[in-house]
């Protein structure tokens, strides 16, 4: 209780201190830390650095937190950035709206295939941290074990989560040539909000139109296992079209072929989705969606992609 007390007092100080600050958009930025979610166009950054407030009878290790508004599309979780800002709202975390961003530089370790940007979106993936606050306290590559150690602290307790992350090179799918971008959770997508927020991850502006017929590679970079598929029609909000008589989202199952260890393709077909709706416009271009199921021995990650393609 005592903790929680002096967090109290201790988070009032922090909202008054930058409630108080006019115009943060020059000079220092107003806040370095890591994107920790994503709403929307909305980021949460926390602080990548604790302050001490023991000595005024606060807490030793408070971490300052923000929801920013207008925040660029491109900007991912797990990315780390500096943001200039006005006024922020008393809350924890605070409300603001940016005035500027900019993004550090990510690391790449010798011998690593993933950046700490991109193991820190992992490791944001876990099913074990969601709905929290969460700062972070180190992230460290181990070159003999590659992989990535990972330690957040949910900044309302003392309570970390020691996580570790195995080094896989990133996969690659491309058609014709060209990367389709995609992103990768631990996280089954079941609902409409689970594809919600892998939507949100990927910059729609870059998407490609795919024609019927084309083949679609997907290059796993040595991973073994086996891969499943599945399309769903995507709208505007993120979400699929239709549900089945579960009231889980509609797909259509992908025929996947094997070319090669680690490698496989599969051939763009209309969606059977598209056959549900009775409106039709010659040309139409609609968004699919797919989650590729990467089943191995010790885990399933889904990864999720998407085109643009014909409706009819």
């Amino acid at each position: 209780m005592k903790r929680i007390f002096s967090f109290i007092l201790v988070l009032l100080l922090a909202v008054l201190l930058l409630g108080c600050s006019s115009d943060n958009s020059k000079g220092e930025a107003g806040i370095t830390g890591y994107v920790m979610n994503k709403e929307n166009d909305r980021i949460l950054v926390v602080s990548s650095d604790a302050q001490d407030f023991s000595s005024t009878g606060g807490v030793d290790e408070f971490y300052n937190a923000i929801w920013f508004s207008k925040a660029p599309q491109d900007i991912k979780i797990g990315e780390k950035v500096m943001v200039w800002f006005d006024i922020v709202a008393e809350s924890y975390p605070g409300q603001s709206e940016i005035t500027e961003i900019e993004v550090v530089p990510s690391q790449l370790p010798e011998g690593a295939g993933l950046t700490d940007a991109d193991a820190l979106n992992k490791a944001l993936a876990s099913e074990d941290i969601e709905n929290q606050v969460l700062a972070v306290k180190s992230i460290e590559y181990n070159s003999q074990e590659d992989n990535w150690n990972i330690k957040l602290k949910e900044t309302w307790s003392d309570k970390v989560h020691d996580i570790k992350i195995e080094d896989k090179k990133e996969i690659a799918i491309k058609v014709n040539d060209k990367n389709i971008h995609y992103t990768l959770t631990a996280r089954p997508f079941k609902a409409k909000d689970d594809f919600k927020k892998a939507y949100l991850e990927i910059d729609r502006e870059k998407l490609i139109y795919v024609p019927k017929g084309s083949i679609v590679t997907l290059d796993l970079n040595g991973r073994s296992g086996k891969v499943s598929i599945k399309a769903y029609w995507i709208n505007k909000e993120g979400a699929p079209n239709y549900n089945d008589s579960f009231g889980a989202p509609l797909s259509m199952d992908v025929k996947v072929e094997e070319i090669r260890s680690s490698k496989y393709e599969y051939t763009v077909e209309r969606l059977l989705q598209a056959a549900l709706s009775s409106y039709y416009e010659e040309n139409e271009k609609i968004i699919a969606g797919y989650v590729a199921e990467l089943h191995s021995d010790d885990e399933t990650q889904y990864c999720f992609f998407m085109i643009q393609t014909d409706k009819n």
